[in-house]
Formats: structure tokens, C-alpha cells, sequence
């Protein structure tokens, strides 16, 4: 299952992705994503909530890395990812999908928007 809509008015783009996506999904959220970035302000903020993604492939590793490259030269300001904590397969992929990334890294989605708050009060 896939969740994909943004907040005009905070600037951000959330994403949740739940249970496996096949490839062709993978590359349909990531059209959508994009759809909604590009009606962003720059500097826009990512949420993406992992939390109970299951990875499939490979190809989801490029499709992620490929939209976050995406996200960036669309004016991204920010990625935070909601991880799950402890789980040694999850870990692996997420930190070669997100090995050269800045994106802050936080375990609850309410730990997402607390750190976006505190960023956007910051700006």
C-alpha cells in the first residue's frame, strides 16, 4: 500500500509505504511524489514513513535512491525517514539506500513532525 499527498500550506510532501510494492508500483509513487514536489515551495521538506515497508527487490533500492536524487534538484530542502528500529534486513537496505544522504533519520512518524517543527521554527 502506498500513501502519497503533500501540505501546501507547511510545505511538505508526505510519503508512506506499507507491506511489499512491486516494481511498477515503485515507479508509480515515485510519478506521484514528483507530481507533488513540483507543487512545492522551495525548500519543501520529505516525510517518508518506512515504518512497515518490506522491500522487495533491488529495484526498489534504485527507484528510492533515483526520486531522492529527483527530490533534491526539485528543490528539496529536507528528508526526514521513518525507519523501524532493530530489524538487521531493513537496516541493510536502508543504509545503502541512504548511505551518502542528509536526510535525518527518526523511528515514530509524530518524531517526523516534531523535527520538521523544530527545523521550520529554525528558519
Amino acid at each position: 500500500m502506498k500513501e502519497i499527498f503533500s501540505d501546501k500550506k507547511n510545505n511538505r510532501v508526505y510519503v508512506k509505504f506499507s507491506g511489499e510494492l512491486s516494481y511498477a508500483d515503485m515507479k508509480n509513487a515515485s510519478l506521484k511524489v514528483m507530481n507533488e514536489a513540483q507543487q512545492m515551495s522551495d525548500g519543501f521538506f520529505v516525510v517518508a514513513d518506512l515504518t512497515g515497508f518490506v522491500p522487495s527487490s533491488n529495484g526498489a533500492r534504485i527507484i528510492i535512491r533515483s526520486t531522492i536524487n529527483a527530490l533534491k534538484d526539485c528543490g528539496m530542502g529536507q528528508l526526514i525517514k521513518v525507519v523501524p528500529e532493530g530489524n538487521a534486513k531493513i537496516d541493510v537496505l536502508w543504509k545503502s539506500v541512504f548511505e551518502f544522504d542528509d536526510s535525518i533519520t527518526v523511528h515514530l512518524p509524530e518524531d517526523a513532525e516534531k523535527v520538521l517543527d523544530f527545523i521550520s521554527k529554525q528558519r
